[in-house]
């Protein structure tokens, strides 16, 4: 169930971030302020995510993570 309410708020963010911040589609608000540097927006997220230790810097990895597990499969690359 909580791993259903991660992938629930993930793509929340992602919305968020689309709709309202016309960001790109496959980025959360956290990983985007990591990296672009927003240090007031990072601290105010790091501080609701109190549980998870930086969390943006952990989301923006995350992102490239699965950006790159996606580049290859659809490419075949091992």
């Amino acid at each position: 169930m909580i791993d259903y309410l991660v992938r629930v708020g993930n793509a929340l963010s992602q919305l968020l971030n689309t709709v309202f911040l016309n960001g790109h589609p496959n980025e959360s608000i956290s990983g985007r302020c990591y990296r672009e540097g927003r240090h007031t927006a990072r601290k105010v997220i790091d501080t609701i995510f109190w549980f998870d230790p930086d969390h943006c810097m952990n989301s923006h990895l995350n992102e490239r993570v699965w950006c790159r597990t996606l580049f290859h499969k659809d490419f075949h690359i091992t």
